[in-house]
C-alpha cells in the first residue's frame, strides 16, 4: 500500500490564526479531517512557526506552552500518549524565554460562540534568532501577497484574473475563500500585525499580563460574586491589552486551573 503523502505545513502568523472563525471538515476513507480557514483564506490542517516561549505549564499527562511570534500567541498542547510522548518530552525540556521551532496540527474548540485554535505539536525544537528572523520575514512576505490578492479579489472574484496578475493558484484560491468567508474583515488588523517592528524579544510581556489579570480578578471580587468581565476589559485596555488577547488569556488561565467562571462573565481565583 502506498503511504499517504503528509499534508503541507503552512507558514502563518499567530495573529492570522487568532482571527480565524471558520472550521472546515472533509471526509477521507471514512475519517473526518478538520481544517481551519483563516481571514486570508488559508485552508490549513498543519502549520509551522517560530517564536519565543513565554509560558509553560507542565503536568503528568500534558504540557501547555504559549509561544509569541511578535504578532500574537500560539497555544501549544502536547500529550503523554503513544503518539505524543517524544514531543512532550521535547517540550518539557525547553525553558520559557527560549526561541523555538514548532510544526503541528491545528485543533479547534468553541466557547461562548468563539472559536479557539490550539496546536498539537509533531515537532518541537530549540532554534536561534537567525532562523526565527528568517521565518518571520517569510511569513510577512506571504501574508502581504495574500492581502494584496484578497484586495484584488474583492474587486473581481476570479481565480483566473488573479493568476493572470502574477498570483499562484494557491494564492488565488485562498483569496476567493477569504472573500467568501470573511467579506467584511478589516485587513489593516493583519497589516499592522506583520509590520517590520513586530519581532518578539525573549522575555515578552505575557508574564506581566498574566499577573495583572490574576491580581485584578483577586482584588476586584468586591461582592463575592466574582470579578466582572466588563471591568476586566476596561482595566486591560488601560495597559494596552486588547480584548481579543484578554479573552485568550482568560481561557488559558481557566484551562490551567487558576481561575473559573462563576457565572456568565464573572471570574474568581481558584
Amino acid at each position: 500500500m502506498m503511504a499517504r503523502k503528509r499534508e503541507f505545513s503552512y507558514w502563518i502568523s499567530a495573529r492570522e490564526l487568532r482571527e480565524t472563525k471558520i472550521q472546515d471538515e472533509t471526509e477521507e476513507n471514512g475519517k473526518k479531517r478538520s481544517y481551519v480557514i483563516t481571514p486570508l483564506g488559508t485552508r490549513a490542517r498543519r502549520i509551522v512557526f517560530c517564536g519565543v516561549m513565554s509560558q509553560k505549564n507542565q503536568e503528568e499527562n500534558m504540557t501547555r506552552a504559549t509561544i509569541n511570534d511578535g504578532s500574537s500567541n500560539f497555544y501549544v498542547t502536547a500529550f503523554s500518549n503513544e503518539y505524543g510522548m517524544d514531543v512532550k518530552n521535547s517540550l518539557d525540556s525547553i525553558e520559557p524565554g527560549s526561541e523555538v521551532f514548532v510544526m503541528g496540527r491545528v485543533n479547534t474548540y468553541s466557547n461562548n460562540d468563539r472559536l479557539y485554535v490550539n496546536v498539537n505539536p509533531e515537532t518541537v525544537s530549540l532554534t536561534d534568532s537567525e532562523t526565527r528572523k528568517f521565518w518571520l520575514a517569510r511569513v510577512r512576505y506571504l501574508a502581504r501577497r495574500k492581502m494584496l490578492a484578497v484586495t484584488q479579489a474583492r474587486k473581481n472574484p476570479s481565480a483566473e484574473d488573479l493568476i493572470s496578475k502574477g498570483y499562484t493558484r494557491e494564492e488565488a484560491e485562498s483569496a476567493l475563500r477569504s472573500v467568501q468567508h470573511y467579506p467584511d474583515f478589516d485587513l489593516s488588523q493583519l497589516q499592522e500585525a506583520v509590520s517590520a517592528d513586530s519581532i518578539p524579544e525573549t522575555g515578552s510581556k505575557d508574564s506581566e499580563n498574566r499577573n495583572f489579570v490574576l491580581d485584578y480578578i483577586r482584588n476586584n471580587d468586591t461582592d463575592g460574586m466574582g470579578c466582572r468581565y466588563d471591568d476586566l476589559v476596561a482595566a486591560a485596555s488601560n495597559i494596552g491589552l486588547q480584548q481579543g488577547d484578554l479573552d485568550e488569556l482568560l481561557n488559558t488561565l481557566g484551562s490551567d486551573g487558576e481561575i473559573f467562571e462563576v457565572s456568565l462573565k464573572r471570574y474568581k481565583i481558584i
